[in-house]
């Protein structure tokens, strides 16, 4: 017989990395059934789904409909599409993946984050601008985009998400 604590202790764990344990919504706002007025839920359920693993987030951005656009010298790989109105690009073999764009505004971002938020489980982090842990374990940071990003824009914004041991080193 298992014991109350083993049960409430794996109950914890479930709980606590809601993201690797049940990614089913996740897939749900992926594919753009509860997108709504926020068309970049679908570029954050993407990069959650990643993981930070380059061929998984490949896989789901090519199955989307994304085009690839890889730069080798820089390491970086940029993914667009003329359906979304963002993009997303990956550093660090997948261990950062951005979701920007060009005219949505950080306000509405954050509405946006504060979906997938509440989807997987979040903690605050102390930033410069809004930053959270995601599934307990992905630190986001939302900005402006471009070359000096701030921390509100009613034109443009971006979000970061760190995979991985970095996640937890900034």
């Amino acid at each position: 017989m298992i014991a109350l604590r083993h049960l409430i202790a794996a109950a914890a764990v479930a709980l606590a990395t809601p993201a690797l344990a049940d990614p089913a919504m996740l897939r749900v706002i992926a594919g753009g059934m509860v997108m709504g007025d926020q068309p970049l839920l679908r570029g954050y359920a993407w990069c959650m789904l990643g993981n930070g693993n380059p061929d998984e987030l490949r896989g789901l951005l090519t199955e989307a409909g994304f085009a690839e656009d890889h730069d080798g010298e820089m390491g970086v790989t940029y993914y667009t599409s003329s359906d979304m109105p963002f993009g997303i690009t990956t550093y660090m073999d997948g261990e950062i993946c951005d979701v920007t764009s060009e005219t949505v505004g950080t306000t509405e971002a954050l509405g946006a984050l504060v979906v997938i938020a509440g989807t997987v489980g979040f903690g605050t982090l102390s930033g410069d601008c809004e930053t959270m842990l995601l599934a307990g374990t992905v630190r986001t940071e939302l900005t402006s985009s471009g070359n000096d990003p701030v921390c509100t824009s009613e034109t443009s914004s971006n979000v970061r998400f760190t995979f991985g041991a970095s996640a937890l080193d900034q």
